[in-house]
């Protein structure tokens, strides 16, 4: 079984690479792993479906509370790799897949189809993978690449501390689909990189504000190549760059991404970073489809905080906006403080009766606002 795996790494260690193949079939189980005694970069540890295999080894388990509200865990696991397999928890209210404790390192989620329970709630006892917020739970070098991952509040939950950031992880080309609320949601991380990945919200049962991609106090991140789509009916962020810090020689980067906003008729914000230091966002393409005349924007660009964040450069952006609200607004903070640095070859095209809105003015149309503000979008 894999708890008597688990069991035996754990008690025992390894003193070699070591590789456990599953054999295809259903095992109605959760397992745990801690810490792997001997464990290292030479001495990893894989744990694979079987080359073999013609039907999935699928591992499934019921949560009947928090307490055991996971079908793996681990603790302070390090040069792990869990490839191929399926995760099926079904607890009626509490669906991880995966959960990550402690000081977990050099740990790779690869190729796993991980089912979610079908969730109407916002709770993270639904999050399918979920990183605990305490400062011992902060997490290293880990790689999410390459899952399926379906259903849940939200697909991914990863979450340091401010006094310990998350370092070097990575979410990339993963399918997370029909989430409830969040599709990526990252807390306290430094050099992350969410790259490649395709993201859609529940279109039939989605919370009524949804997040694609939640960035908060991510320095140094990379949002790369992402296609985000959502359906919330109220409220809806793309992508949601909170106090994300870097520098000029290694800027913060929103580029590549697909953004659609679909059908909602509250507030919309396909690309929104708020006090953002040093972050350049380019060859983005938006579409909002929703929102209304005040409420729906392509790119909203935010800032609060004297002198501490800007430096934002916004270029060769695809912006449309079809639901009658802004391409581009630029709040009067951000316009008072000198958030951005640059605002140039953009494609801007909206419905409504306004192109752009900078410092609580509204422009009709490009030559509008190109005659009343100068510096920006001058191509």
């Amino acid at each position: 079984s894999f708890g008597d795996a688990a069991a035996e790494l754990s008690a025992c260690g390894v003193g070699g690479p070591v590789t456990i193949n599953v054999v295809q079939g259903t095992y109605t189980e959760q397992f745990a792993i801690s810490a792997i005694p001997g464990a290292s970069s030479t001495n990893t540890v894989v744990i694979q479906a079987a080359s073999t295999n013609t039907l999935p080894a699928e591992v499934t388990y019921a949560a009947t509370g928090s307490a055991d509200n996971y079908v793996m865990q681990l603790t302070g696991t390090q040069y792990l790799t869990v490839r191929g397999l399926t995760l099926t928890p079904t607890g009626a209210s509490n669906g991880r897949a995966i959960e990550l404790y402690g000081n977990c390192a050099h740990v790779n989620i690869e190729d796993n189809i991980l089912n979610g329970v079908p969730s109407t709630t916002t709770s993270t006892f639904m999050a399918v993978i979920y990183n605990g917020t305490a400062t011992v739970d902060t997490i290293s070098n880990m790689t999410i690449r390459g899952n399926t991952i379906t259903n849940g509040s939200y697909g991914v939950y990863i979450y340091g501390t401010s006094s310990a950031y998350a370092m070097n992880n990575t979410i990339d080309s993963n399918m997370v689909t029909d989430f409830y609320y969040m599709g990526v949601y990252s807390y306290y991380q430094e050099n992350l990189k969410i790259n490649g990945n395709t993201i859609v919200q529940n279109s039939i049962a989605a919370n009524s504000t949804g997040y694609g991609i939640y960035n908060y106090y991510g320095d140094f991140s990379s949002v790369v190549g992402n296609i985000v789509k959502l359906y919330s009916s109220s409220t809806i962020y793309g992508i949601y760059n909170y106090f994300c810090d870097a520098s000029s020689s290694n800027p913060n980067l929103i580029a590549n991404n697909m953004v659609s906003c679909v059908g909602n008729s509250g507030t919309t914000y396909g690309i929104y970073p708020y006090n953002n230091y040093y972050t350049d966002i380019v060859y983005n393409s938006i579409n909002v489809t929703a929102g209304s005349s005040t409420s729906g924007r392509g790119i909203y660009l935010n800032s609060s905080t004297s002198g501490t964040y800007g430096f934002v450069n916004l270029k060769n952006n695809n912006v449309s906006n079809i639901g009658g609200g802004y391409a581009v607004e630029v709040s009067s903070g951000a316009v008072t403080l000198g958030y951005v640095a640059s605002s140039n070859y953009n494609n801007m095209y909206a419905t409504g009766t306004t192109l752009a809105r900078v410092n609580n003015t509204n422009y009709a149309d490009l030559a509008a606002y190109q005659l009343a503000v100068p510096t920006f979008d001058q191509n």
